[in-house]
């Protein structure tokens, strides 16, 4: 189809959704939530204020999101809209509204027309979604639906279906090694070139089922044990359980041990993958042990700590397992399910002046059984000790602010690290959290993030200052300062005992060392 240039699409856009939107915008121009609320106005009030935010977060591209939704009407412009604010920020900026308005045309296509049924649940995380894993964004479904759809109307059945279409995958396609860094192949290339690697062939696998309505997601162990590198397949959902499927192996199809016999029971850890969706599916296709974490810091458990890693030796190398997504509870504790075999656990820390120490502790993983691993995560060279009683009666002497974004990923991470260092010095020190008010912002949200003894207070978004306490206001970053916000006050003076803009690892060290140094000083003088 050949695209249209942006001022007459946004014309064709009009005529499609008539009283939606009416307005042109030059190339390269950014969305407005005021200026082009006729925009936001297609879409269901309670869903406009994330949509706001999506449209914002596409820069220039913003127009192709919204001539997709102006070109779909009902439910299709309901999943578009879901799909628009469940996008990652690279395929906001990429995606174009021919891809956007294929992928929910032929999904709903699929749905509507082949000879099965699947759950209404699994539609949208498992049929509608368009990425399976890190392959360029295509508008695949189309030809991968008219290529697959005859065989699904001659076989009926999902199963049938499914094996039908894995015969044709093994006969067709070679698999190759990876031979250079660099992007995974779209699906359609897969096809075309009748070659790919282990994991583009499952992800066009997964593609060609999600075309024709059969619910699927990937699956791979990134990292075996001794065995070099890793192995990827697909696992499709027939309406109750979800079954393998070996894109090059279509005689075990269905065969969850499949994988640990080919690969001489050197199975670590197996994901599914699906869109934005991870799950862990370990013991589905071995025996699995436990591995069990306890992390203390001064004495006392170490909340939120999550500079640690489960790594396997990989034919020589140490490769971390980065679908166990490793962060300790507020209680210092982390557990993960791992298969049979021999595993590496490392954790790290840093000293007073920021040189790393990394502790190494050798695992033998054994079915069934529970292994227990305590860390001292210390930071090395901290102050030095005082007398916690004697700084207890001293009452609360500093204020920690963290001002953060409850919608940004370095706010969330560093927010568990905060509560923890400043928790354990209770009641020398209190915390309090702010965040900038705004449309979507849910309080009761952010004080389960924060924890039921948090203190949360929302700013307003226009404010330049926000006062907390007698004596002294916090001083809000500038236009192009860094959130999150740190800062420790001394309560009565207003003086800074410490202040930091933007993300740091080891954020936690950083403002416990104040408060130690701070409160070491008082009880001294």
């Amino acid at each position: 189809m050949k695209r249209l240039p942006l001022h007459l699409s946004m014309l064709i856009v009009a005529a499609l959704a008539p009283g939606a939107v009416r307005t042109a915008v030059a190339d390269g121009s950014m969305f407005d939530p005021d200026e082009h609320a006729a925009v936001l106005a297609t879409a269901d009030e309670e869903a406009r204020g994330e949509l706001s935010a999506s449209l914002e977060d596409a820069g220039g591209n913003w127009s192709e999101l919204a001539e997709a939704m102006a070109a779909l009407e009902g439910e299709h412009r309901a999943a578009c809209i879901r799909l628009i604010n469940d996008m990652p920020h690279l395929d906001r900026l990429e995606m174009t509204a021919q891809t956007l308005i294929e992928h929910v045309t032929y999904a709903f296509r699929a749905r509507d027309e082949m000879p099965y049924a699947v759950p209404e649940e699994m539609f949208e995380p498992y049929i509608l979604t368009y990425r399976i894993e890190e392959e360029p964004v295509d508008p695949w479904r189309r030809e991968l639906y008219e290529m697959c759809a005859p065989v699904a109307l001659a076989e009926g059945t999902v199963v049938s279906t499914a094996r039908a279409l894995n015969a044709e995958l093994a006969r067709t396609l070679d698999e190759r090694e990876w031979g250079f860094f660099g992007p995974r192949q779209s699906p359609l290339l897969t096809r075309r070139s009748g070659s790919g690697t282990r994991t583009e062939i499952a992800i066009l696998a997964c593609a060609m089922m999600k075309a024709i309505g059969i619910p699927s997601r990937q699956a791979a162990v990134r990292a075996l044990g001794a065995e070099k590198d890793g192995t990827s397949w697909i696992e499709i959902c027939d309406g109750e359980d979800w079954l393998p499927l070996y894109p090059l192996e279509p005689n075990a199809f269905g065969d969850f041990g499949h994988i640990e016999r080919e690969h001489a029971h050197n199975v670590t850890v197996v994901a599914t993958r699906s869109a934005f969706e991870r799950l862990l599916v370990t013991e589905r296709y071995t025996e699995t042990g436990t591995i069990e974490f306890a992390f203390a810091s001064e004495d006392v458990p170490a909340g939120g700590f999550e500079h640690f890693s489960v790594s396997v030796l990989n034919a020589g190398a140490l490769v971390p397992l980065d679908a166990i997504e490793a962060a300790a509870d507020e209680e210092g504790h982390f557990a993960a399910t791992v298969g049979e075999g021999r595993y590496v656990l490392l954790a790290g820390v840093r000293d007073a002046t920021g040189n790393p120490f990394v502790m190494m502790e050798d695992v033998d993983v054994r079915p069934g059984a529970t292994h227990r691993v305590a860390f001292d995560v210390t930071p090395r060279d901290a102050p030095a000790a005082y007398d916690r009683e004697a700084a207890a009666a001293l009452g609360t002497v500093l204020t920690t602010f963290f001002l953060f974004d409850p919608d940004d990923e370095p706010s969330v991470r560093m927010l568990p690290t905060i509560a923890s260092a400043v928790g354990r010095r209770f009641p020398t020190a209190e915390l309090i959290y702010a965040y900038r008010d705004g449309p979507g912002i849910d309080g009761d949200e952010l004080r389960d993030m924060a924890g039921a003894t948090a203190s949360v207070a929302a700013l307003d978004a226009t404010a330049e200052h926000f006062g907390t306490r007698e004596g002294w206001l916090i001083e809000l970053p500038a236009d192009d300062g860094e959130l999150p916000l740190v800062h420790v006050y001394v309560n009565g003076t207003g003086a800074t005992a410490f202040r930091q803009e933007g993300y740091d690892l080891n954020i936690g060290r950083r403002v416990g060392a104040a408060i130690d140094t701070h409160v070491a000083g008082r009880l001294g003088g």
